[in-house]
């Protein structure tokens, strides 16, 4: 299965431009294996459900009115390790994989990843353009997504774009909607909703209408909601956390835009996978990451890793050499750490490196 989630050149990641790379394809990865077994669609079909849910729920769409949802703040719900409280559609739950919801019913899911205000202004230009500008924009980046609608919406006194569109994924057609708000902190929603779900654009919107903002949390309050636990070894410092489901480490906290400093990430999947082959399915992961799709593969072994059996993956490029730890755990979700940078200077911080590794543990 192709699962992608941490996508573009994972050392560019580091600069902020890049980090909405990265971001963007934290949005549109959050499918679960078990959503392979729903009745698949083809894209017109798919249009057409959604044309009619649309207008059984909601006026034509020049479309939302600036109206507030009338929410009880007792309906509220704060969403660990972030700024954001809302109140969630029926059914769906606290995912304990990633900022966000989820329907355990059908695997739909809300997604919610902040980033520092600086990252606003470029999403913000994306997610304001045309349907189509919007989808060039996804498939410079290696992600196809095909854009149908951007629209305005107003939540309280702030108005922004709602993004919808459709992604296939295997088969599958994901219904995808997209609200980016800027405060202080950039907050972007993603709604993943799996055909044939239930979940109207109205309620979506009603759901985006509902949010409120409090002060963004620290890096240090945001990692302890990862779905694992890590130890810091000098000089690695954190230096972000994404979505609830990914931190990033550099030497001394700080982003390097060259790419060539020696980099950490260590991040859950967003969703569950099925292998047969754990060893391949760890080299397919490696060469899916955009960057590294004609690395080297010089290893490829069984190791310990994050409480129990993985797989180490090391490959070459030029004068970069990356290492990727990954177990897959007994629910299907798996965690991965991943080096990358120069060779030389990865050298000079492996026993940091390996001491990071091995404090790897999935959080009880």
């Amino acid at each position: 299965m192709k699962e992608k989630i941490l996508k573009k050149s994972l050392r560019p990641l580091l600069a902020t431009s890049v980090t909405v790379l990265a971001v963007a394809q934290l949005a549109t990865s959050a499918l679960s294996a078990p959503t392979l077994l729903s009745p698949t669609l083809s894209s017109a079909e798919a249009r057409q459900q959604r044309a009619s849910k649309q207008q059984a729920s909601q006026p034509s769409a020049a479309r939302y009115p600036a109206i507030k949802a009338d929410t009880d703040d007792a309906d509220l719900v704060m969403v660990p390790g972030t700024s954001v409280s809302l109140s969630p559609p029926p059914d769906f739950i606290l995912s304990e994989q990633f900022s966000g919801f989820v329907n355990p019913d059908d695997f739909s899911s809300i997604v919610l990843t902040e980033m520092p205000q600086a990252a606003y202004g470029e999403l913000a230009d994306i997610f304001s353009s045309s349907p189509e500008a919007i989808t060039a924009a996804f498939a410079e980046r290696g992600i196809t997504l095909d854009v149908e609608t951007v629209s305005d919406i107003q939540i309280g006194e702030i108005q922004t774009s709602l993004v919808s569109g459709t992604q296939q994924v295997d088969g599958l057609v994901i219904d995808k909607y997209f609200t980016l708000l800027g405060e202080e902190s950039t907050v972007l929603l993603t709604f993943n909703v799996i055909a044939p779900s239930q979940l109207s654009e109205a309620d979506v919107i009603q759901t985006i209408q509902s949010i409120e903002l409090n002060s963004p949390p620290s890096v240090e309050e945001k990692a302890a909601e990862l779905p694992f636990t890590f130890e810091v070894a000098e000089p690695f410092q954190i230096f972000d956390v994404l979505a609830g489901s990914a931190v990033l480490l550099s030497p001394n906290g700080e982003p390097d835009p060259s790419g060539e400093a020696p980099l950490v990430i260590i991040a859950s999947s967003l969703s569950a996978v099925v292998v047969s082959d754990q060893a391949a399915f760890a080299a397919q992961l490696l060469q899916q990451t955009d960057g590294f799709v004609d690395v080297n593969i010089t290893d490829n072994s069984p190791v310990t890793f994050a409480d129990g059996e993985g797989y180490l993956t090391q490959a070459t490029r030029q004068d970069t050499t990356v290492f990727q730890y990954l177990r897959i755990l007994p629910d299907g979700y798996y965690i991965r750490l991943v080096v990358t940078g120069n060779s030389t200077d990865l050298d000079a911080v492996m026993p940091a490196i390996q001491s990071i590794q091995s404090s790897v543990s999935v959080r009880e």
